[in-house]
């Protein structure tokens, strides 16, 4: 197998494209965040502003100045299936020997972007607390955020790191300074894994148990289900549904604009967006949440930036919906405030579809108007 070559962008934000950038560059910045996404975004296929658009918006509680927010792609098109094979061959590898076997993708990744050359030997020629310091701020900076298959390349990375280190005799506690958020994993947590890890995941989603079954699924009637797995925290809805909503008002360079309503229904339920998607709004859009989630992972993007080793099972949310005493009284709130924001879409809908041009156009605005103003967009603060 020929080596492969992965090409690094910065996500930019909403209104312009990625843009390519030096590995270098990466290597030499202070924190920053890496997407490693699904198929059609390895394999350059949605590197769009909307991706940029979800996780800047995650973004957004980060106590911190400008961020770095980094994709990388692992081929084109015609990688597409090897990719997939590679994603269920792992998943159900990692199901009979509860082991992951890493690729030579992830192997990449590790050598291009996570070992800058002679970090290693660097390290080697250190000792005692001055290695220990120097390892602990090389890895402390890297912040990751996978979706589908790349929460799998974030295990196989997490494996490929402690063989490398362990060849090198190397501690391995530095890499427990790496902090990881995976939505709609594809693989299960590591037992013995060193990143602390963050697991999200919907009892709808058929990609997740295509890949790995419904091992991580609520088995009861428990709307939530929290639990951990080593250093990972996992949490798991499954009072959500797959449609995505969000009403808004085109503009066009000619000046005209017109009303548009989005009722779109993910028949995987595995899309980025339904678990991220959360009450918010604009000047030209109103998004409606799929999901609790999305709220929770806006807690989790800030929580990574917390002080190192603080386990994400210590966040707001975990805590309350996992509390033996009033744990469910804060998922019956949390359950009741998605089916709020999902009756007021039905209602905006029905409006909606029985108005004249100009009217709709005046009921989506008063939407935009009164979420922006509205004191309920988060089910509850930290």
């Amino acid at each position: 197998m020929l080596p492969i070559h992965v090409e690094l962008f910065r996500l930019l934000g909403s209104s312009v494209p990625p843009e390519g950038v030096p590995v270098k560059k990466f290597q030499e910045g202070s924190t920053k965040v890496l997407f490693l996404g699904g198929l059609l975004h390895l394999t350059g296929q949605e590197l769009t502003r909307g991706l940029s658009s979800v996780l800047f918006g995650l973004m957004e509680d980060v106590p911190l100045g400008p961020l770095a927010i980094y994709t990388v792609t692992l081929g084109g098109k015609d990688k597409l299936f090897q990719l997939a094979e590679d994603m269920y061959d792992i998943a159900h590898g990692q199901a009979e020997s509860g082991k992951i076997r890493g690729t030579l993708e992830a192997e990449t990744i590790v050598n291009t972007l996570f070992l800058p050359p002679n970090i290693v030997s660097f390290w080697k020629g250190l000792s005692g607390e001055i290695q220990q310091r120097e390892m602990n701020a090389h890895f402390e900076q890297i912040k990751l955020i996978g979706h589908s298959y790349g929460t799998s390349l974030i295990q196989q990375i997490d494996v490929l790191l402690r063989q490398l280190l362990t060849a090198e005799d190397l501690p391995l506690k530095p890499l427990e300074k790496v902090v990881a958020i995976n939505i709609g994993p594809v693989v299960r947590p590591l037992l013995d894994g060193a990143f602390r890890q963050l697991f999200v995941f919907r009892n709808a989603d058929k990609t997740m148990q295509a890949a790995i079954g419904r091992d991580l699924l609520s088995k009861g009637k428990s709307d939530y289900q929290i639990y951990d797995v080593g250093r990972t925290t996992c949490v798991g809805e499954c009072c959500g549904d797959e449609m995505l909503r969000y009403a808004a008002v085109d503009k066009y360079p000619s000046g005209h604009a017109a009303p548009n309503v989005v009722f779109q229904y993910d028949h995987r339920g595995h899309g980025l967006r339904l678990y991220t998607n959360r009450p918010s709004a604009s000047e030209t859009a109103v998004i409606y949440p799929s999901s609790s989630l999305g709220c929770l992972l806006q807690e989790a993007a800030g929580h990574m930036f917390a002080k190192s080793g603080v386990p994400f099972s210590s966040m707001s949310s975990v805590r309350r919906l996992s509390d033996p005493d009033s744990g469910n009284i804060a998922r019956r709130e949390l359950r009741v405030w998605l089916e709020t924001w999902q009756k007021r879409f039905k209602k905006l809908l029905k409006e909606y579809h029985n108005a004249e041009f100009q009217e709709s156009m005046e009921i989506i605005q008063r939407d935009m108007v009164a979420m922006r103003v509205s004191t309920n967009r988060v089910p509850f603060s930290p």
